[in-house]
């Protein structure tokens, strides 16, 4: 059981998509909860948003809407959640967001990125770098994983190729009943702690 942060110096980078296939991929095997800072995950799972709501969304799958919550009141669920020893999925967005201060010893910071230069350009925005990066990949773009790494000074653990069946289902909020077998099977692997070289 781990507890993990999504975000993303560049909004628009697929952050709460990439944040709900990973939980709904680990949920298979394990309960896990899904932290929502951002208000977009019940509406990625078809349902109407519904701020500070927990609703159990697929079996071993629980959202936790804390959008419009305190920090303190952020902070202190998550803390509750880590000690159940379940997997914890944080999407808190951006980098800056405060939570990033508050987050349980250990926790496992993950930045979803497109190989895009402006997207790039963003990580000197920060100071702070992640523990890992998960690449979404689109053809035609001539940086690489190689290049996300040598930038971000952090792996890239998962690629995903930017598919079009990904946004038909989420536009019409199927994407964790018609997910694309090989997404889940990418993020799947990343439930497992990576092991030290």
């Amino acid at each position: 059981p781990m507890i993990t942060v999504l975000s993303s110096p560049k909004a628009g980078s697929g952050v709460s998509t990439t944040a709900a296939l990973l939980a709904f991929a680990i949920s298979h095997d394990t309960p896990t909860h899904l932290v929502d800072l951002c208000g977009d995950q019940l509406a990625l799972f078809g349902l109407v948003p519904r701020p500070g709501a927990t609703i159990e969304v697929a079996k071993h799958l629980t959202i936790h809407d804390l959008t419009h919550s305190s920090l303190d009141d952020q902070a202190t669920t998550i803390d509750q959640l880590a000690q159940l020893g379940e997997h914890v999925i944080i999407d808190a967005g951006t980098p800056d967001h405060s939570i990033h201060d508050r987050l349980p010893a250990g926790t496992v910071r993950r930045w979803v990125l497109r190989p895009c230069y402006l997207a790039l350009r963003r990580v000197a925005d920060h100071s702070v770098r992640p523990d890992e990066v998960i690449m979404l990949a689109e053809h035609g773009r001539s940086l690489t994983a190689r290049d996300i790494a040598a930038i971000t000074s952090a792996p890239v653990t998962a690629t995903l190729d930017i598919d079009s069946h990904i946004a038909r289902a989420t536009d019409s909020g199927l994407l964790c009943t018609q997910p694309p077998a090989a997404v889940l099977t990418s993020l799947a692997g990343l439930a497992r702690p990576q092991q030290a070289d």
